[in-house]
């Protein structure tokens, strides 16, 4: 149960980090909250990555092989899942809030290899 809900809030934190910046784009800026304080953005992302890691690996740990196949493409496909969301706001920017999403292809790749490869003993 608990791993599940860290995973939950992370994708929560996940979500709320990136969101920040395609609201602030989509906005153009109008919200002086989100542009002034982006570092708290920034660390929900962190955050949000940080739990979903350690929630999935305890989660995985206690799933059957199908089970952790499906996590591992989740997890594949979230960040292409919020590159799709985000692209009719602010295109493929690399520097607007698709850059934040591109940087999270990274560790989901890690993450969907650590689900794989995680066997029950």
């Amino acid at each position: 149960m608990v791993p599940k809900l860290l995973t939950i809030a992370g994708a929560c934190l996940i979500i709320v980090g990136i969101g920040g910046g395609y609201v602030d784009v989509a906005t153009r800026f109008r919200f002086d909250f989100i542009s002034r304080y982006f570092y708290l953005f920034l660390l929900a992302l962190i955050a949000g990555v940080a739990l979903s890691f350690v929630g999935l690996i305890g989660w995985a740990k206690r799933a059957n092989a199908r089970g952790r196949s499906r996590m591992a493409a989740t997890v594949f496909a979230f960040p292409l899942a919020l590159a799709a969301l985000g692209y009719p706001i602010d295109g493929a920017d690399i520097h607007g809030p698709f850059g934040l999403v591109f940087v999270l292809t990274l560790p989901a790749c890690i993450l969907a290899l650590v689900l794989l490869s995680i066997g029950r003993h």
